[in-house]
């Protein structure tokens, strides 16, 4: 992959008129290209080219301008050129509609199509608001190749060029909300919308945001909120009209952890007149079940077995945990969910497998999950495949029609399993799972999986439970 070659143009300053109590933005622009790349005809995944960029925390527009061209010669024809775009991970493609192996779920990915229309040059814009800050991919290909047999000298050829080109808005000094302290805003007569950010930390369970006190000439409360980031074209975010209802406000089950939620208020363009108002957000956080003395001891004593020079402890390459009774956390009065470590081991520079730490199982049980985290949040880990193996071995006391729920999902966990709910957390929809005496062993494959922090949730359904 091409090296980003970073322009970094400060084009000015934008600030509205200053007032006690209005917002203050400021924005700073930045260009970010990549060298053109030459296209081939679709014949394997190498004739895709693919292009990264990094897109910054504070981003609050991005404008894409793709630009293909292509030759004079006679051999040229008015193809298309196809752009697929996907945040966190490159997109997975399949022109030649090849099919996927069982218990493949393929992420969505947005696409593009640019036709040259008897030109040499095609140009496409594309805008995202509010984009999700970190990697972004750009892949381009051209049409299936028809396989015809070209003999050098006689077979006229044409040379397709792509290149993409990034335009980043980015708002700077975006004020940053205090758990249950209102921030009260104006927004005055310009256009512009009031942003905020706020940091959600880890084992957060529930956020609640609310806008209160919202005072105009209008009818109502003519602002919509929203909250989160666009991920995917077709939007990521949640958005409430404040005019639609009494109250004006979100309640998000499983936020993404240690992350930080951008928040904007907008008014609509027909309002000339100011909008004030107040802006106030809480969470409640729980804690992980207590890791009793045994599993501590047990933890110790896989690493402490071998020892080597130079004061490290590894594991062998053989050295596995050994079978035994997994080993059930202590819950706590504010407990809602159980976490068991597990081990990420490198096996070599394209395979990672995890394994939980004392046992080769984690127990599951009725009144709270039990999460593992799949750390897979560096850039060492984008593309490749997830496969997720899961195997239910019931114990002697366990209903004989009971059913183990799991939910696969980056950013946060899922801490409430049940029929009705879809594996969904705040922002994202992750991958379900289920086993029982029918189906003792399920497996899942991830394909180009998204960079992130992934975690497994996993909890025993008895019959009659309707929780």
């Amino acid at each position: 992959m091409e090296t980003p070659i970073l322009l970094l143009i400060f084009l000015g300053v934008l600030c509205p008129p200053s007032a006690s109590s209005t917002q203050d933005l400021s924005y700073v622009s930045e260009m970010f290209s990549q060298a053109p790349q030459r296209l081939s005809f679709f014949s394997w995944y190498g004739n895709v080219r693919l292009f990264q960029f990094q897109v910054p925390s504070d981003a609050v527009l991005l404008r894409w301008l793709l630009q293909a061209s292509r030759g004079k010669g006679a051999g040229c024809e008015d193809v298309e050129v196809t752009v697929h775009f996907r945040y966190g991970a490159p997109p997975v493609i399949n022109p030649l509609g090849y099919s996927f192996a069982p218990n493949t779920s393929v992420p969505h990915s947005f696409t593009q199509t640019m036709r040259f229309r008897n030109a040499m040059q095609s140009n496409l814009y594309l805008n995202i608001s509010n984009p999700a800050p970190g990697d972004w991919f750009v892949a381009a290909h051209l049409p299936k190749d028809t396989e015809k047999i070209e003999i050098q000298g006689l077979t006229k050829s044409c040379t397709y060029v792509f290149q993409p080109e990034l335009f980043v808005l980015r708002e700077v000094d975006v004020p940053i909300l205090q758990a249950n302290l209102p921030m009260q805003q104006v927004l005055e007569s310009i256009k512009n919308p009031a942003r905020y950010k706020l940091f959600v930390p880890e084992y957060t369970q529930q956020l609640q945001i609310q806008l209160l006190n919202c005072t105009s000439n209008a009818t109502g409360c003519p602002l919509v909120v929203t909250v989160g980031s666009v991920t995917q074209l077709d939007s990521s975010a949640h958005r409430v009209n404040c005019n639609e209802g009494s109250a004006c406000g979100f309640v998000l089950q499983s936020p993404p952890w240690e992350k930080w939620l951008s928040i904007t208020v907008e008014k609509p363009q027909w309002l000339n007149s100011s909008v004030s108002f107040q802006l106030v957000y809480n969470f409640s956080v729980c804690k992980p079940g207590s890791v009793g003395s045994r599993t501590f001891l047990s933890f110790l004593n896989l690493f402490s077995s071998s020892s080597f020079p130079n004061n490290s402890t590894v594991l062998k390459d053989t050295q596995q945990p050994t079978p035994g009774s997994a080993i059930l956390l202590n819950d706590g009065p504010t407990s809602c969910l159980r976490k068991y470590p597990v081990i990420r081991e490198d096996l070599d520079v394209v395979s990672v497998r995890f394994y939980p730490v004392t046992s080769p199982s984690v127990p599951v049980a009725t009144r709270l999950p039990s999460v593992i985290l799949l750390d897979l949040n560096s850039e060492m880990d984008s593309g490749g495949m997830l496969v997720v193996n899961l195997q239910i071995n019931k114990t002697g006391a366990s209903s004989a029609n009971s059913t183990v729920l799991a939910c696969l999902s980056p950013a946060a966990p899922v801490l409430t399993l049940n029929d009705s709910q879809n594996c969904t957390t705040a922002f994202s929809q992750g991958y379900s799972f289920s086993l029982s005496d029918g189906a003792t062993s399920v497996t899942h494959n991830i394909p180009y999986p998204v960079t992130d922090r992934w975690y497994l949730s996993m909890q025993v359904l008895c019959p009659g439970d309707d929780r």
